[in-house]
């Protein structure tokens, strides 16, 4: 799939020719996030993704005539602790002029289909602070810390499968 603009509506599989249209519309989501101009364009360069990602992460766009949303995930088990192994959702981001219509929605429940089908016991996902609603509505459930260096907005939710070892 070549996302770049050419594909009708909906969720498809992106690939490395779509980096670009990718890290475009992290950009317009990062960059509406409440936070200081500098926080942004310092966290921005961390956040995009390079050919490297794709041969780790697996990732979705969402297409309304062009890409307005991607999400990118980790399809292989990973331990978060005694109690959580499962794929980690890297990043969800829906460009700021397609927001509260549920395309993040779409895309969230895609990768928890996804990640069931994989035989994956649940996706853990290490939120923003900004996106904590967002998580808690989608049926994600806040992690407690066991330790001062954990991430603070971890969020969990069980899938049911069993994770390939």
């Amino acid at each position: 799939m070549t996302a770049n603009g050419t594909a009708e509506a909906g969720i498809l599989e992106a690939g490395i020719g779509d980096l670009s249209v990718i890290n475009h519309v992290i950009s317009r989501a990062v960059l509406g996030w409440p936070l200081p101009q500098r926080v942004k364009r310092l966290a921005l360069p961390m956040l995009q993704y390079d050919a490297i990602d794709f041969e780790h992460y697996t990732a979705l766009v969402y297409i309304r005539k062009t890409v307005i949303a991607c999400g990118v995930w980790l399809d292989e088990p990973i331990s978060f602790g005694p109690q959580y192994c499962g794929g980690l959702l890297h990043g969800l981001y829906v460009d700021p002029a397609a927001q509260r219509q549920g395309i993040g929605g779409e895309l969230l429940r895609e990768v928890f289909t996804q990640a069931a089908n994989a035989g994956l016991e649940g996706i853990l996902v290490k939120a923003e602070r900004v996106s904590q609603d967002f998580f808690e509505r989608s049926g994600m459930v806040l992690l407690p810390s066991s330790t001062a260096t954990d991430y603070p907005y971890r969020y969990w939710k069980a899938l049911g499968g069993r994770s390939r070892q």
